[in-house]
């Protein structure tokens, strides 16, 4: 079939928001890896071949996601557009907390390469005590204050604009461990490794807390052993996988 047989058109009664669905789309064809904006930076088309279309709402040059449940339920998150802070879907994202939810009231989280905030915001909006965002792409830090101060969040997070394994050497200065260490880095870059090397050398991490890596499919993990971590669990999806380590 070509190409153009997969180019569809959606248009919004209002002509602001755009949704689409993941399941009903993924009927009728496979995702689409080019958009096409109108001059108003609408979203008017997209087409092509590639993984599955997720739950997302595009504006003015800007992915739209959403917190899922807790205080900022259903509150809309601004994402930058561009596969370098590659937000976590809404699918994945509640599949991570419904796992997370029964620990999560009243913890410590950090959030390394931290996009534009999905997620520790929803570990917020859950009811996690604190959250620290490490992001070093100055657009996504400014993303994710804008996010934090729309889910009236702000009080509750820290932010810090600079490399993650420099966070992580500044943040073992700190008193208190965090119960939960999400981090979503580049795909195949090996960052896993050198942040979790990082981790090994001190009290960061608490003693009943939970690393979480999100990585490619495909991405081994057989060195965390020797650096005194434990496989907890691996969840795998369609292109991805979330990795939980203890000590």
């Amino acid at each position: 079939m070509s190409k153009k047989k997969h180019l569809t058109a959606w248009k919004s009664a209002s002509g602001a928001f755009f949704c689409f669905s993941a399941k009903m789309l993924a009927k009728s064809c496979k995702i689409c890896h080019d958009r096409q904006v109108n001059s108003d930076g609408k979203l008017v088309a997209i087409h092509g071949l590639g993984a599955v279309i997720v739950t997302r709402m595009y504006r003015y040059g800007e992915w739209m996601m959403r917190v899922i449940a807790g205080t900022a339920r259903r509150l809309q998150l601004k994402t930058i557009d561009g596969l370098d802070t590659r937000p976590t879907t809404d699918r994945i994202k509640e599949t991570l907390f419904n796992m997370l939810a029964p620990d999560l009231y009243n913890s410590r989280f950090l959030d390394l390469f931290a996009g534009s905030g999905g997620i520790g915001i929803e570990a917020l909006s859950r009811g996690a005590k604190e959250a620290v965002f490490v992001e070093k792409n100055p657009r996504a830090m400014a993303c994710i204050k804008e996010n934090l101060k729309y889910t009236r969040l702000d009080q509750k997070a820290v932010t810090m604009q600079m490399d993650a394994l420099e966070a992580v050497h500044r943040l073992h200065a700190g008193l208190d461990g965090f119960d939960f260490i999400f981090m979503d880095p580049p795909y195949h870059q090996e960052w896993e490794r050198q942040v979790l090397e990082a981790l090994a050398d001190g009290k960061l991490l608490s003693e009943n807390g939970i690393v979480i890596i999100e990585a490619a499919k495909d991405t081994g993990i057989s060195f965390a052993e020797e650096l005194g971590f434990r496989v907890r669990k691996e969840k795998v999806y369609k292109t991805n996988k979330h990795i939980f380590l203890d000590r």
